[in-house]
């Protein structure tokens, strides 16, 4: 014996019906967010799987798990080195290192909590060295996510300076939580140039190294998460 589960889509005006062994929901009004929506034992319920539920950039602190998410792609980044600037000629300037970038997959459970550091840029600090960008750190259960931030550029006459070094990154995941994961950094150009070297990033408006001029163009560190249903 099979009962009828009544599925509303997005719009309430375009209805449809799933048959489910022992289950039957009538839906007058479901919510209108882009879900599929059932009603079981007199609850509304998302019966869509894969849906994104909202997608973040978050600061340090305690990062809660939506209700209703399932799993997570997260962006992390640490922050872009400053500049150097050791005079007018461009054989004097260096631009700062790319922060390190890590992009993963991973499952999650609603409301448990993650913990996050975020690194901010580095300084310039006009003809001397640029300073460091700040690590950023994401925890989750014992998933771990380390991205150094860039290296400052070098300062110095002529040949003397130098771009600044790539961040270096670390992911560790015991549990095997995360379905994937990549990451990527670059560092700073040399002194001819003395601009950053930010072609490739995972998130292009952070992590950036700064230019050898100010330290508009340096990316701070971030944590940037879609969460799915």
């Amino acid at each position: 014996m099979t009962s009828q589960l009544k599925v509303d889509r997005i719009s309430p005006a375009n209805t449809s019906e799933i048959i489910i062994d022992g289950l039957e929901a009538g839906i007058p009004e479901a919510p209108i967010n882009g879900n599929i929506y059932g009603r079981i034992d007199g609850n509304w319920q998302i019966i869509t799987a894969g849906a994104l539920l909202n997608e973040t950039r978050y600061g340090s602190g305690t990062i809660t798990v939506p209700q209703f998410a399932n799993n997570a792609e997260i962006f992390v980044s640490g922050g872009g080195g400053g500049g150097a600037n050791h005079g007018s000629g461009s054989h004097n300037r260096a631009g700062g290192g790319q922060g390190y970038q890590l992009r993963t997959y991973i499952d999650v459970n609603q409301y448990e909590t993650m913990n996050a550091v975020v690194g901010a840029a580095g300084t310039y600090n006009g003809m001397a060295n640029g300073g460091p960008g700040g690590q950023t750190t994401l925890t989750y259960k014992d998933l771990s996510i380390t991205c150094g931030g860039g290296g400052g550029g070098v300062s110095g006459a002529g040949s003397g300076a130098g771009g600044g070094a790539a961040g270096v990154g670390n992911f560790s995941d015991p549990s095997g939580i995360s379905v994937s994961h990549e990451g990527r950094s670059a560092m700073g150009s040399h002194a001819q140039v003395g601009e950053p070297n930010n072609a490739g990033l995972i998130d292009p408006e952070n992590g950036s190294g700064g230019n050898s001029y100010d330290q508009g163009s340096i990316g701070p560190g971030s944590i940037y998460i879609k969460w799915y249903g």
